[in-house]
């Protein structure tokens, strides 16, 4: 490891990760992480909370069926961010479609799973309930925020099995292994203003995927992992069930939170009618 200590923070966010460097590194990286005050949504930019889905290329007709069924089957008005990677289109007809308070977003980087650290470091709301395209809420984001369960600022939801494909990343995240449970990515809600360290770290996580995607399953981990490495507590949902269409996931008092409908994309039946109908709708413009 020749980087110098003093390096700025830009230099050493780019530096390619190995098996060899990365300990080090990170710990550079976290030691110049900036400290940013606490913000409050008056006089700024921010709003108090929002949902965010990544929602490009061939997620976007999940994403247009996910915003009608907050808006729609919901009834939930929460302002809605849809972002889509720097080599991303969003379709005309979509931003046609009047479903109130909803922003389209271009991110400065390539769709893909680094955009959902982006989306979330980029948003414009303090509080943030990230989705995939394809997961669809059952507890109006209000309800969520207003909730015991976010005493904590960061919300994560345990996966249905362990994906990690070696233990090389909690080594150089100065963790025991297996110490952090394994999360699912499709959900979680996060003040990501209370933990602007975190989501920059989760940020730099995601940007080197030629290490954190060798040692864990893509980005799934990557949160949980960012905030016990900076020792910081975060609240995990009940364990989730899995069904042929995908997974069920509960708030830590088992209120059913959302269905992550990851199977309906290889063929397995949608339990919900409603989203379907959105999804054909799309497809038959």
């Amino acid at each position: 490891m020749t980087t110098s200590p003093t390096a700025p923070l830009s230099t050493l966010l780019t530096l390619p990760l190995d098996k060899l460097n990365a300990r080090p590194l990170i710990d550079l990286v976290i030691s110049q992480l900036p400290q940013v005050p606490r913000l409050t949504s008056q006089g700024t930019n921010i709003c108090p909370y929002g949902y965010v889905i990544c929602a490009g290329g061939r997620y976007a007709k999940y994403g247009y069926a996910t915003c009608r069924w907050i808006r729609e089957q919901l009834k939930d008005d929460a302002p809605i961010e849809v972002w889509v990677g720097s080599d991303e289109q969003i379709p005309t007809f979509w931003k046609e479609v009047v479903m109130g308070n909803v922003n389209f977003l271009r991110a400065d980087i390539p769709g893909g799973w680094p955009l959902k650290a982006r989306a979330v470091l980029k948003s414009s709301f303090e509080r943030v309930i990230l989705l995939d395209a394809d997961c669809i809420p059952m507890v109006k984001a209000t309800t969520l925020w207003q909730s015991p369960h976010l005493y904590s600022g960061a919300l994560f939801f345990p996966d249905v099995a362990n994906h990690r494909k070696s233990d090389w990343g909690y080594a150089a995240l100065k963790l025991r292994a297996g110490s952090v449970p394994e999360m699912e990515a499709g959900q979680l809600a996060i003040d990501r203003v209370r933990h602007s360290q975190a989501v920059v770290l989760v940020d730099y996580f995601n940007q080197h995927p030629e290490f954190f995607y060798e040692q864990f399953h893509g980005d799934k981990d990557l949160w949980a992992l960012a905030f016990a490495r900076l020792g910081i507590a975060f609240t995990t949902g009940a364990p989730c069930t899995e069904y042929p269409w995908g997974l069920r996931h509960f708030l830590p008092d088992g209120t059913h939170y959302s269905d992550h409908l990851i199977h309906i994309k290889n063929g397995q039946s949608c339990p919900h009618p409603e989203y379907q109908g959105y999804l054909e709708e799309f497809e038959n413009v």
